[in-house]
């Protein structure tokens, strides 16, 4: 994607965060999977989930059994697929820092978690950069500048065999196709 476009996009998207920032310190982010982060803010550890993406996962749990079924893959082709998703976001992470937490530590999914983004000092959302990347794919949001957003960049990282869609790619179409039309 052109790095202008991708700029604007990001600068819209972030637009839309309605979170107050919190600064996150080194170290104070543990991946739990591509999309589930442990942060620590003011001493206080969060669940987060970073907004309208998905990953593969990294254990074995029951939306790994969901996708066994839909996607008529094996288990350890999946984890696979979350443990190389979990590599490049650990590889964004290094690159990422400083970073703020986006987040209403008062909302929670259905799953306990708290919604939010961790957006970096040049302004960079790191939900749009896992897909960029490759790692992650949308799922159907509401607010159409940032599913514009995400799906070019989903569309760019495909089309240019990045992350998954290069080392995995028959193995990551297939878990993605129905994971793009559905959320978690």
């Amino acid at each position: 994607m052109n790095k202008s476009v991708t700029g604007v996009l990001l600068l819209i998207c972030s637009c839309t965060l309605t979170a107050a920032p919190q600064e996150v310190v080194p170290g104070g982010v543990q991946i739990e999977d591509a999309d589930t982060l442990l942060v620590e803010v003011a001493g206080v550890s969060y669940r987060v989930q970073l907004p309208d993406i998905d990953a593969p996962e990294n254990t074995a749990n029951p939306k790994l059994q969901r996708d066994i079924e839909r996607t008529g893959l094996d288990a350890e082709a999946l984890l696979a697929l979350g443990r190389r998703a979990d590599e490049g976001l650990r590889d964004l992470l290094r690159d990422f820092a400083p970073y703020q937490l986006h987040f209403d530590p008062d909302n929670r999914d259905r799953y306990g978690r708290v919604p939010g983004e961790l957006v970096n000092a040049a302004g960079q959302q790191l939900s749009l950069r896992l897909v960029e990347e490759g790692y992650a794919v949308p799922v159907v949001n509401t607010d159409p500048l940032r599913q514009a957003a995400l799906d070019a960049a989903a569309s760019a990282a495909r089309a240019g065999g990045r992350g998954l869609w290069g080392t995995q790619s028959d193995n990551f179409a297939r878990w993605a196709q129905p994971a793009e039309a559905t959320a978690k």
